[in-house]
């Protein structure tokens, strides 16, 4: 019976033994759990964080490009516009350069009108010239043979 009482002891030491290294795994399962929970809290706290940065990125984007888009829209308005002038100043440009040319060929007209009206008033003037030294000449003669 002693050997029973023995084994008997000795299985219980065991059992005790093991109860002790369940209860250290236990506390030590449950000191992991705690080290998780808390892990897993910063986790997602770090996650709500970042979310709420890619949310403000995403935000701040929208408005810089929507600002960007406004401020494209008035520079392409103003190149329109500019392009609108340009036509309208080219189109003066075309009329006032034929203008020109026309007044051109008009001068050019009066310009030889004038040289030959000019050369006709020479003709003219050698034309007296000749009649009067013409008229000279037979006042002379008339006057000599009034004598």
């Amino acid at each position: 019976m002693e050997k029973i009482l023995e084994t008997i002891e000795k299985n219980k030491e065991e059992l005790q033994d093991e109860r002790r290294v369940q209860r250290l795994r236990i506390e030590k399962l449950r000191k992991d759990e705690e080290n998780l929970q808390q892990t897993f809290e910063i986790r997602n706290s770090q996650l709500k964080d970042k979310e709420e940065l890619i949310n403000e990125y995403k935000q701040q984007s929208k408005q810089r490009t929507d600002e960007l888009q406004r401020r494209l829209n008035e520079e392409t308005k103003k190149y329109q516009n500019s392009q609108e002038n340009l036509k309208v100043l080219q189109r003066q440009l075309d009329e006032e350069t034929r203008k020109y040319q026309d007044s051109q060929v008009e001068l050019t007209v009066l310009n030889d009108q004038l040289k030959n009206k000019e050369d006709l008033i020479n003709e003219l003037h050698k034309q007296i010239e000749n009649l009067n030294g013409r008229l000279s000449q037979i006042r002379k003669l008339s006057f000599s043979d009034a004598e």
